[in-house]
């Protein structure tokens, strides 16, 4: 034989070992493991989709809700916070405003002169009792007035001759049948007013 052609000369193809693939290393993982990485995987896929699902409403919702309100853009939640902070505090500066005036009609105050007071109202926002603060502004001959005046009868006639109007004290309004009220509801809430 040739040199060549010898045996220990032959050049045999090494056998290649190739690298196990993933799949093969998850199959080669006992049966529990593989199904705990089953339910992981359903699980992560599951919230992934709700999250998915979640974001699509809510932006959905903000559509709706600026066009609700006729904004142009998309309101974000701390824009819509802000606008619901700004209307709560219009709503409770309005029913504080109701409050000053139910109070002032019913111990004989101005008001009107009341709001305007800066004064009137840092003391109020502070937390001051709102009647004591109407009673300090009422005016003196209201205060000294004595309570003998009230009318004893259920209705009081107002209809009086004089040229100058009426000035109906809180005792004759509440002692008004509701009718008298409508009747001089006008008078009453210009004398209210200071008009």
């Amino acid at each position: 034989m040739s040199e060549a052609s010898k045996p220990e000369d032959v050049i045999t193809p090494a056998t290649e070992t190739k690298p196990e693939t993933k799949a093969n290393d998850f199959d080669s993982l006992p049966a529990w493991a593989q199904e705990q990485i089953r339910t992981l995987r359903s699980e992560s896929a599951e919230k992934r989709t709700s999250a998915k699902t979640n974001q699509e409403q809510l932006e959905a919702l903000q559509r709706q809700v600026a066009q609700a309100l006729g904004l142009e853009d998309t309101p974000t939640v701390e824009s819509l916070q802000e606008r619901l902070q700004t209307s709560q505090k219009q709503a409770q500066d309005q029913a504080q405003e109701f409050a000053v005036y139910k109070a002032s009609l019913k111990h004989g105050v101005d008001a009107e002169s009341l709001l305007d007071s800066m004064k009137f109202r840092k003391r109020l926002e502070a937390g001051e009792d709102l009647e004591s603060l109407v009673l300090e502004h009422k005016p003196k001959e209201v205060q000294e007035e004595k309570p003998e005046k009230k009318s004893s009868k259920s209705g009081a006639d107002f209809n009086g001759s004089t040229s100058k109007p009426h000035v109906f004290t809180p005792e004759e309004i509440k002692a008004m049948s509701p009718e008298e009220f409508s009747k001089h509801r006008e008078a009453i809430l210009k004398q209210q007013l200071g008009k």
